[in-house]
C-alpha cells in the first residue's frame, strides 16, 4: 500500500509540476505578445475634390453669322489639393452646335476625342483657368433661333507623379 501511496504521489507531483511548467510558458508567451506589439501612425490629407463654374456672361440677343461674342467662361479649384480638370461645351442646338465654336484657351486640349477637353497642367487649390473667352459664329450659319450653352466640367485628384492620362483612367 506505501508503494501504491508513493507512486500515486509522484505522479501527482508530476502532473503539478507539468501544469506549473505549461502555465508558466504560456504566460511568458503571452505576455511578450501583449508587452512587444508597436503602434504604426498614418498621417493622411482627405482631398477634397470641388470646383466652381463662373459662367455669367450672357449670350446677346443679336446674333449675325460670322461675328463673335465674349463668353468667358472660368473654372475655379475650390478644394484642397491640386485637381486634374476636363470640360465640355453643350449647344442646345443642332444648328448651333453645327456653327458656333468656343474659342479654348491654350491650356484646353480634346486629344482623347470624347468630347471633353482638357486641361494640360494640374490646377492648385483656390486657383483658376480660363476654359474660353470667345464664342465664335462661322458666316454659314445663317439665322439662328435663340440657343444655351451648358458648360459642364469635372476634375480629378492630383496626386504627386501622377499624369492626366492616368487621373481620367
Amino acid at each position: 500500500m506505501k508503494a501504491a501511496l508513493k507512486k500515486y504521489r509522484k505522479s501527482i507531483l508530476i502532473a503539478v509540476i507539468g501544469c506549473i511548467l505549461i502555465s508558466s510558458l504560456s504566460f511568458g508567451v503571452t505576455s511578450a505578445w501583449m508587452f512587444n506589439q508597436k503602434t504604426l501612425s498614418n498621417n493622411f490629407l482627405v482631398g477634397d475634390c470641388q470646383i466652381a463654374i463662373d459662367d455669367s456672361a450672357a449670350i446677346p440677343d443679336t446674333l449675325t453669322p460670322g461675328s463673335s461674342f465674349p463668353k468667358p467662361v472660368t473654372i475655379t479649384n475650390t478644394g484642397n489639393l491640386p485637381v486634374y480638370l476636363r470640360a465640355r461645351v453643350d449647344f442646345s442646338t443642332p444648328e448651333a452646335a453645327a456653327h458656333c465654336a468656343a474659342d479654348l484657351g491654350p491650356e484646353w486640349d480634346d486629344a482623347p476625342g470624347d468630347g471633353f477637353y482638357y486641361c494640360a497642367a494640374p490646377v492648385p487649390p483656390g486657383g483658376s483657368v480660363t476654359l474660353c473667352s470667345v464664342v465664335t459664329i462661322d458666316a454659314a450659319a445663317g439665322d439662328l433661333e435663340n440657343f444655351d450653352i451648358t458648360v459642364y466640367a469635372e476634375c480629378a485628384l492630383h496626386v504627386d507623379g501622377d499624369t492626366l492620362a492616368a487621373a481620367w483612367a
